[in-house]
């Protein structure tokens, strides 16, 4: 039987009500939150995404959100196995300053997810004249003016809008997922859990001035950290 890590949490204080059935193997100070991998590492690497990986996927997300309400958690990455509990063991007592900085970075803070996406297309804010094809060039021009503008434009409010982001917390850049067609540029936004509703308000005003440009800013969470943790224990030192 092996054994899938899915984050690292403080041993104290312990178990959050609510959560998904998982196993807590402690040392120290802390504490790994592990399920049985049910063959899910062969499944991942062989690429094979059926039902029962989709539902593992979503008891480990269920799982971290459930710790991350309460306390502190630092993320693995999905399907992160390993052949025994003694394994789990070894790897807490080999990464435990790192693991323990990591926390600590983490502490009191929360992840958001910041998104702008176009909601029009540019080329077709050029209005059609009923002239039949005399004027073809002269809108073909027309259009691609108005995307130049509006690609500038759309720069400047992305560099407003991560300024804005960075005022609040550390920033990381979000990869655009290929079926995200409309997604210009999202980023996670880890900041003090304090300043959650500043952030959300500040968020509105951008969405508000977006749509003059055709754009729409969205935000979602209070999420665990899963774009600032070491995915991959050991891998990078922690955030700032």
């Amino acid at each position: 039987m092996s054994w899938m890590l899915n984050g690292i949490a403080w041993a104290e204080p312990g178990r959050p009500d609510g959560a998904p059935e998982h196993n807590r193997i402690v040392k120290d100070r802390l504490c790994a939150l592990v399920t049985q991998a049910h063959g899910l590492g062969d499944l991942l690497a062989s690429r094979i995404l059926d039902q029962s990986v989709e539902q593992e996927l979503r008891s480990y997300d269920g799982l971290l959100q459930s710790y991350a309400d309460e306390q502190d958690i630092m993320p693995m990455r999905f399907g992160t196995c390993v052949a025994t509990l003694d394994d789990v063991q070894d790897l807490l007592g080999r990464h435990e300053v790192t693991s323990t900085n990591w926390l600590r970075s983490f502490a009191g803070r929360r992840e958001f997810a910041v998104r702008v996406q176009r909601e029009t297309d540019p080329s077709l804010q050029v209005e059609p004249h009923a002239d039949g094809g005399r004027n073809y060039l002269a809108r073909q021009l027309a259009s691609r003016k108005a995307v130049e503008q509006s690609r500038e434009q759309t720069q400047q409010f992305l560099f407003r809008t991560q300024m804005t982001l960075e005022s609040y917390g550390v920033l990381q850049k979000l990869a655009k997922v290929p079926s995200a067609e409309h997604r210009i540029a999202g980023w996670a936004c880890l900041i003090s859990r304090v300043r959650i509703e500043a952030l959300c308000q500040a968020v509105e005003t951008l969405n508000s001035d977006a749509q003059a440009l055709g754009l729409s800013v969205t935000v979602s969470g209070p999420h665990a950290p899963f774009a600032f943790a070491a995915l991959e224990i050991g891998c990078k030192d922690p955030i700032q």
